[in-house]
């Protein structure tokens, strides 16, 4: 994908405007390769991971938007920690989404009622969020509610006030704060 417009094949649309990127290599070397994660990694140069395997967690927080088309299983949900309140936790989650979606995410708070729960995320994927962002959770976390949705790819529940049950796709990567 570097030509300008939607690519048929990927379903992808390629709008660079007036930025001008250098093109892939149809055979890239390791040296190519090596290059361009030094690009990737240059995005996190701020922020103060506490050892690699966090730095590559984000690493791969960011490559996952990209890499939808290729997972046929479920998406992962990623878990943004730090030891002190105003860490970047959150910023590091718009640099993502700004990065895959051109734009901030929305955040929602967490909630420990698992009813309200399940309408969220029903309605949250019903509506096609390309990334989700619950934020500022304390303590344990999670439910049956986010565990049935990290194992699947399609949701069905009754939408509010009818009594129609749709399926709805799970196409969001979601964060947690």
């Amino acid at each position: 994908l570097q030509e300008p417009g939607f690519d048929e094949r990927g379903g992808l649309l390629y709008e660079p405007g007036a930025t001008k990127f250098e093109l892939v290599p149809d055979a890239p070397t390791r040296e190519d390769a090596a290059l361009a994660l030094s690009h990737l990694e240059e995005i996190f140069c701020d922020f103060r991971f506490k050892n690699e395997s966090a730095r590559s967690a984000a690493l791969a927080a960011l490559l996952t938007p990209f890499a939808m088309p290729a997972i046929a299983g479920p998406l992962p949900l990623f878990g943004v920690i730090a030891p002190t309140p105003g860490a970047g936790k959150t910023l590091l989650v718009h640099a993502i989404s700004t990065l895959a979606t051109g734009r901030k995410t929305a955040m929602i708070p967490p909630t420990g009622q698992v009813e309200e729960q399940r309408k969220r995320i029903f309605a949250i994927n019903a509506e096609g969020a390309a990334i989700v962002l619950i934020d500022n959770a304390t303590g344990a976390f999670g439910d049956e509610v986010i565990s049935g949705m990290l194992t699947t790819r399609l949701l069905r529940d009754r939408t509010l006030g009818e009594s129609a049950a749709p399926e709805v796709p799970v196409n969001g990567i979601w964060f947690v704060t």
